[in-house]
């Protein structure tokens, strides 16, 4: 399974400063990259692929403009394998899902459900997020982020027993985007159980690589973007099937710029009149994700991609290959609107 992220380091560019020089900065974040993917391959028994994009500006407000639905589409390409899973780069997989998806059996059990069939319809498989806070025990004190890695090679047994004291708790927990995932059911689960969609919900997903719709390229920054896309797949006929045992970690970390643009947008749209603030990012994504809504309801939405996302979708082999066999193979999936 290769996973598609969302984040990446992006900083504005002036030419007046021989430092700061769009041919500087390319230059050193060209030197990171591969400093980077050589430890990488050193250290982990899987093969990463790294794509470095970059994306030139002239005024730094454009840093909230970041491309994040551009830059997954951009990490599914990259992928060659039948599974991927839609998680951002501060999620962390639990070792339960590795060892799921390193059983050939239950790995083919995967394929089945994502592809779906004539008799039954094609799922995406939820893996539940959890976040992590500081804690004090008897055994020291323990930060959100040691507790965090900690919870990444843990079995469920010892995440419920931090459940319990409070040391973790579901993602997000005061919004309804996870609500649907109905964790207290999972935690006692040992089964995978199927799950109603619900507006704004936005779980990470394991699904099939070809043929699960693709990322709306016209949004920007922060919000909607994951939302729609979740919405689309409910739209598209995907059913959401909860993975019992497997889990995700969130890495605690600073706030992005997008987000805090985000949250201050929010701030500023309630305290006008008219409400919705159309000149901001917010008011951006919020308008788009309406339009995209309306059109889902009625059957008239079409994924807009990027040109370089739709030219390497039709011209990289292992998509070419691939397409070819689920087009002539026994699956097919109706209503697909990407």
């Amino acid at each position: 399974m290769q996973v598609a992220g969302d984040k990446s380091d992006q900083r504005p560019v002036k030419s007046t400063d021989r430092k700061t020089s769009p041919e500087h900065v390319l230059k050193s974040a060209i030197e990171k990259a591969r400093k980077f993917h050589g430890i990488a391959e050193d250290a982990l028994p899987c093969q990463l692929d790294l794509l470095l994009a970059y994306e030139r500006f002239n005024e730094s407000r454009a840093t909230m403009l970041y491309p994040m639905n551009i830059l997954r589409n951009y990490a599914r390409l990259q992928a060659r394998t039948h599974l991927i899973g839609l998680f951002d780069v501060d999620m962390l997989p639990s070792l339960s899902l590795y060892q799921d998806l390193a059983d050939p059996e239950v790995a083919n059990r995967y394929f089945s459900l994502t592809e779906g069939s004539r008799e039954f319809a094609p799922s995406v498989l939820v893996i539940p997020a959890f976040i992590t806070f500081d804690a004090r025990t008897d055994k020291g004190n323990f930060s959100a982020e040691q507790i965090s890695d900690r919870m990444v090679i843990a079995e469920k047994k010892e995440l419920l027993t931090l459940w319990q004291y409070g040391v973790i708790n579901r993602f997000d927990p005061m919004d309804r985007g996870h609500n649907a995932t109905q964790y207290e059911r999972w935690l006692q689960a040992t089964e995978q159980y199927e799950v109603k969609y619900e507006y704004r919900y936005e779980p990470w997903v394991i699904c099939d690589r070809m043929m699960v719709p693709w990322y709306d390229s016209r949004f920007r920054g922060y919000g909607q973007n994951k939302i729609v896309h979740l919405e689309n797949m409910n739209w598209t006929g995907y059913k959401f099937r909860v993975h019992p045992k497997a889990w995700l970690i969130h890495r605690k970390h600073a706030l992005a710029k997008a987000k805090l643009q985000h949250l201050w947008d929010f701030q500023e749209m309630s305290k006008r009149p008219g409400g919705m603030v159309y000149d901001t990012v917010y008011g951006h994504s919020t308008t788009l994700g309406g339009k995209i809504r309306a059109a889902l309801a009625t059957r008239q939405y079409s994924t807009a991609l990027d040109p370089a996302t739709a030219a390497c979708a039709e011209k990289l082999p292992w998509w070419q290959q691939d397409h070819w066999h689920w087009q002539s193979g026994r699956h097919q999936l109706h209503h697909v609107a990407s």
